[in-house]
């Protein structure tokens, strides 16, 4: 917005550096009327060039995130109930976070792969 209010300032004949609240309304008015219309950021153009909706990304970042938080949470447990049952205590509970995290990772991949393949 800062950017805009500077662009529309320079264009529009107002030279000073010292901008007050007066000079910043009028020429946001000035720039009303002359209809400039507001650009994108770089990240919304990319976003439309690729056919991409905001809301596919965080669908995105919501299944990475619970496929690797559910991975790692399954094997966590799964060693966890190893050790308790044959009394073995950090040994499959460390087995169980690290497969958990490999095959979190492995998921994460996947679907990176799945959703920037262009298949819906």
């Amino acid at each position: 917005m800062t950017l805009h209010i500077a662009y529309c300032m320079l264009t529009k004949g107002v030279n000073d550096k010292v901008f007050t609240f007066k000079k910043v309304l009028i020429t946001l008015i000035i720039c009303h009327k002359a209809r400039f219309t507001f650009s994108y950021s770089e990240d919304a153009i990319m976003m439309r060039k690729n056919n991409r909706n905001p809301f596919q990304a965080m669908a995105l970042m919501s299944a990475i995130v619970s496929q690797l938080v559910g991975s790692i949470l399954i094997g966590i447990f799964a060693g966890r109930w190893l050790d308790h049952q044959w009394g073995t205590e950090p040994i499959f509970l460390i087995i169980g976070l690290l497969i958990g995290l490999a095959s979190g990772t492995y998921a994460m991949l996947v679907s990176i792969r799945h959703f920037f393949s262009g298949d819906k």
